[in-house]
């Protein structure tokens, strides 16, 4: 049961790491999205 218990804890951490990374990358690309739209309307 302890063992069940311990893998549950680490892939609960790893999912937490996981989600951490995803909203790094989603911020990222937004972040890079608004930097292009004001790059095209700089250019028009």
């Amino acid at each position: 049961m302890k063992r069940i218990i311990k893998l549950l804890k680490l892939f609960a951490s790893d999912l937490e790491m996981y989600n951490q990374l995803v909203e790094k990358d989603i911020i990222g690309l937004l972040q890079n999205k608004r930097t292009y739209y004001l790059l095209e309307y700089d250019y028009k």
